[in-house]
């Protein structure tokens, strides 16, 4: 049972609203109680036009609804051969496309199915940009579950869209996949496009190559992965690619792989990146903040801006850099770089060249209280410049920096190996143990001025065992600690001294220098320098040794005389005279103040000169020689040398020194004074005359004034020495010429008789 109708043409006017079909057709079935059981209704083909704009069905079309045994709507399908829309803003052209909507049993919606041949719309936005869209068969369902849940599917090929200057290009929709809850967030995706997807614009151009992608509500897991991507920055004259992209993300991790990647920067080669298994690690915390980050590089070339960089590792390692994050995410904690066994990074630009080998790790953490650590394990660096080069091999160093006090704290190195080669000179550091010590560096200043570096021991076990080798125009030098429990190092100068000092102040270990055969050790090496200034009584006192000529002939020529006076000189008679005359100092007295041992610097020392000379002095003489037929000789000769007017001791008050294994005395002065002038000597069998004249001059007054003391520059020296028989008279002055208005004058006078 049911009902038929048929209109060849129908046609509708009314106020600028026209519709006209052809062939139309309705057919409506009824079941045996009379329930209306389905309806058909066809075209051949139609149109209308209104406001909106024109519609056409220029191949016809259909729409057919099914109903229930209840009489409730089961069921609509509908479907166009070709569909026409014309409207104020663009047209739209739709061919062979098909609806299907399921109804339950309780008449709700439970699916819609809806696809087609082709999609293209063609005209313009709101805003009046023109805009293209085309998409070929295409089907899309939508699935209601009866908890209110829903799923939506999709599925399309060759997706074009050109909105303004930006296109859009898809050649495949392989899976489109659309979960949601009841409450309508989304529970699940899914999507696969499985072509070369495109997109453009004046300034950017980008390629994508079989993208998939999966999200799940449960874990909130997103993955992804891609082929391909390709990206050309045209304003920039840059070009990325990515290849074997992967991603991983949820509450807790993100993740992303590259198989490999590049960035080109094509203007004057200023920046060209290639990097190989690639992974970006980031850990969250439960707010979504970071937690840490891993960035982990297989094989890597880097130019940026006339610097190299290269990444290489073997056997699919990595090279890792870590940065973790605080608890609360406010600072960053802890930082490494870790290059595998076998891998390496290597840095460049101009002339320097530095290489990372591998099997090491540098690390950086801090507290957030201001204390800073840098670790480093397995050291292996090789720096390298024009003029200098630096290698660090093995070995493991940690150092600490508190910024609350500005401590600077060596917790631990050990087995480190560092070599130095500067232009002329090579150095050679081996740290076997070093473990607990405070870094102090300190400025002198007053009266004195120089610098000390301290390492004090932050522990009992504090250690330190090294060694450092050198060498300087061909001469061996070598520095040694053994067992140093702590380490002090200071040099100061002030006017007329000098004071180093070099050791372990607690006395359990040793500290050894070595240059060439000369050998300096000890618990500690301590040296004190003093320039001893002009005094006019030392000057006459080595001016009446020089006179004098009482002395005993050990050999020809040579004579030895109780005021520590050793003469050599020609042995003729008469002739040439070359004479060489050598004043031994009396001992010099000096206040240790101290402890035959007192680990610590003689700041306070004080060494007292006393009547004494000081330091040696030596004068040469050249001239002529006669003798009288009844013995008288007589000497006129100019003479030279240096006398201990003012002079430079050299103290060592710690430790011991040698020469070739032969120990050197733990004082030594040199005299300072220089003297030329004129001598005359007349000896006969009663009586003795020696005299001398000349002048002085201290070259220490020359010097800088912060250095050097020394308030006569010059002078002029006189002396005479008379024997008869058994008695002697002697008288010598000197005269600082360098100060006329005020001239310093010294005098002596001495009288002996023998016994």
């Amino acid at each position: 049972m049911g009902l038929n109708a048929h209109a060849d043409q129908l046609n509708y006017t009314q106020a600028g609203q026209a519709l006209s079909l052809t062939n139309a057709n309705l057919n409506l079935s009824y079941d045996a109680e009379g329930n209306l059981s389905s309806g058909l209704a066809s075209i051949a083909s139609g149109s209308y036009t209104g406001d909106f704009g024109a519609i056409s069905l220029a191949d016809g079309g259909q729409v057919q609804l099914d109903y229930g045994a209840n009489g409730q709507l089961s069921q609509i399908s509908a479907g166009v051969k070709g569909f026409n829309y014309t409207g104020e803003h663009g047209q739209l052209d739709m061919a062979g496309a098909n609806l299907n909507a399921l109804y339950g049993a309780d008449g709700l919606l439970d699916g819609i199915n809806f696809n087609g041949e082709q999609v293209d719309f063609t005209g313009q936005t709101s805003d009046g940009k023109p805009i293209d869209f085309a998409l070929g068969g295409f089907n899309a369902d939508l699935l209601l579950n009866d908890d209110g849940s829903q799923k939506f599917s999709f599925t399309g090929q060759d997706l074009a869209l050109q909105l303004d200057q930006h296109h859009v290009g898809i050649p495949s929709i392989k899976t489109l996949q659309l979960s949601t809850t009841p409450e309508g967030a989304i529970s699940a995706m899914d999507l696969h496009l499985d072509g070369h997807n495109t997109y453009a614009n004046p300034d950017l151009s980008a390629a994508l190559d079989n993208l998939e992608a999966h999200y799940t509500q449960e874990g909130n897991t997103l993955t992804a992965s891609f082929d391909k991507l390709a990206v050309d920055l045209k304003a920039q004259n840059m070009q990325i690619e990515a290849l074997g992209g992967k991603l991983f993300n949820d509450d807790s991790q993100m993740s992303l792989h590259l198989d490999s990647a590049s960035v080109v920067k094509a203007l004057e080669q200023e920046l060209k990146v290639t990097v190989e298994n690639v992974d970006l690690i980031v850990h969250k915390t439960e707010t979504g903040g970071v937690s840490s980050a891993d960035l982990l590089v297989g094989q890597a070339d880097a130019l940026v801006s006339g610097m190299n960089l290269m990444v290489r590792t073997q056997n699919g390692d990595q090279v890792r850099l870590h940065v973790g994050m605080s608890e609360d995410g406010t600072y960053l904690k802890e930082a490494f770089l870790q290059i595998p066994t076998g891998g390496e990074i290597k840095l460049s630009k101009d002339d320097m060249h530095v290489t990372l080998g591998g099997g090491q790790k540098l690390a950086f953490s801090q507290d957030g209280q201001g204390l800073y650590t840098f670790r480093g394990e397995g050291l292996n660096i090789d720096a390298q410049t024009k003029d200098a080069s630096v290698k660090v091999h093995s070995g493991t160093a940690q150092v600490s920096l508190d910024t609350a006090n500005g401590a600077l704290i060596i917790d631990e190195i050990r087995g480190l190996d560092v070599d130095v080669a500067l232009k002329d000179q090579n150095i050679k550091i081996n740290v076997q143990e070093m473990e607990g010590f405070l870094v102090k560096a300190t400025g002198i200043s007053g009266l004195a001025q120089g610098a000390a570096i301290h390492l004090v021991p932050t522990s009992d076990g504090s250690k330190l065992t090294a060694e450092i080798s050198t060498s300087y125009e061909g001469i061996p030098i070598k520095v040694a600690f053994k067992d140093v429990h702590e380490l002090k190092a200071m040099g100061s100068i002030q006017p007329n001294r000098a004071h180093v000092y070099f050791g372990d102040p607690s006395g359990r270990g040793e500290v050894k220098i070595n240059a060439g055969p000369l050998e300096m050790k000890g618990s500690a090496i301590e040296f004190v320098a003093q320039y001893h200034s002009y005094n006019p009584q030392r000057m006459v006192s080595a001016l009446g040794k020089a006179l004098s000529s009482d002395g005993v002939e050990i050999f020809k020529g040579v004579q030895i005389e109780a005021d520590g006076v050793i003469r050599a000189q020609t042995p003729w008679k008469n002739g040439l005279h070359a004479g060489m005359t050598v004043m031994l100092p009396r001992p010099v007295n000096f206040t240790q103040g101290q402890d035959p041992f007192d680990p610590h610097p003689v700041s306070a020392r004080q060494f007292n000169g006393g009547l004494n000379d000081g330091a040696a002095g030596l004068i040469f003489e050249l001239g002529g020689k006669g003798t009288s037929s009844k013995g008288r000789s007589t000497t006129v000769a100019v003479h030279t040398g240096l006398v201990p007017g003012s002079y430079v001791s050299l103290d060592q008050t710690q430790g011991s020194s040698s020469l070739a294994g032969i120990p050197l005395p733990k004082h030594a002065a040199i005299p300072t004074t220089g003297i030329a002038g004129l001598s005359f000597r007349s000896h006969g069998q009663e009586s003795r005359v020696d005299a001398m004249v000349g002048g002085y001059v201290n070259p220490g007054a020359f010097g800088p004034k912060e250095i050097v003391a020394e308030g006569s520059k010059y002078g002029a020296y006189g002396g005479v020495n008379w024997r008869k028989k058994d008695v002697t008279i002697g008288f010598g002055t000197t005269v600082d010429l360098s100060q006329p208005s005020k001239p310093d004058v010294g005098a002596m006078v001495s009288f002996g008789i023998s016994f």
